[in-house]
């Protein structure tokens, strides 16, 4: 049973693979499930089983690419300077991978046209905002309690904001490290 259960959830990680394939050729609207099928080498029937509907398969896809392009946010006691480097790094880093950035915004767009992209996206941002401002209480110096919640939305509107224009510009190595740095060092001492 266990080996079925496994084999089913690795069919399953195959056709969101390949609906993201499909996202990044043609947009949300090349999500099809025949599309999907062919991608993967499976059948229409099978993409069905797994997602349902269409709208399940855009729901699948934009969660699998929210969860593997999440920033990763040091949630331990760290020192501010030490906390603003990994943050900048981070983003630095996902600026330099163009095609990952360019599907984390097909995924913002979707969010704008289907109702099932637009809840995982705010889930998504939900929870990123929440890791944020669970990292920003454990700074040294801490943020102020009554500052967190607001803080930490800025900084991933912040975050989404300059990764979208790095993308479109094409940033050199390290500017967006910088540019991060430099914003965050200024929230932060505002705090």
């Amino acid at each position: 049973m266990a080996e079925a259960s496994a084999r089913g959830r690795e069919r399953r990680e195959q056709l969101v693979a390949a609906g993201v394939a499909c996202v990044i050729a043609d947009g949300w609207a090349g999500i099809t499930h025949r599309r999907v099928a062919a991608g993967a080498h499976a059948t229409t029937g099978l993409v069905r089983y797994h997602f349902g509907d269409v709208a399940g398969l855009r729901a699948a896809i934009a969660s699998a690419v929210c969860e593997s392009l999440a920033l990763p946010v040091p949630p331990r006691t760290i020192d501010r300077d030490s906390w603003v480097h990994e943050i900048a790094r981070a983003a630095d880093d996902l600026s330099s991978r163009r095609d990952d950035a360019a599907l984390l915004v097909h995924v913002m767009v979707g969010a704008l046209a289907y109702p099932e992209v637009s809840a995982v996206v705010r889930e998504a941002l939900a929870h990123v905002r929440s890791d944020m401002a669970l990292a920003l209480s454990l700074v040294e110096p801490p943020v102020p309690a009554e500052r967190v919640d607001d803080l930490a939305a800025t900084i991933v509107g912040l975050l989404d904001g300059l990764l979208l224009g790095e993308l479109v510009v094409g940033a050199p190595p390290g500017a967006t490290a910088r540019r991060v740095a430099t914003a965050l060092d200024s929230l932060l001492a505002s705090s």
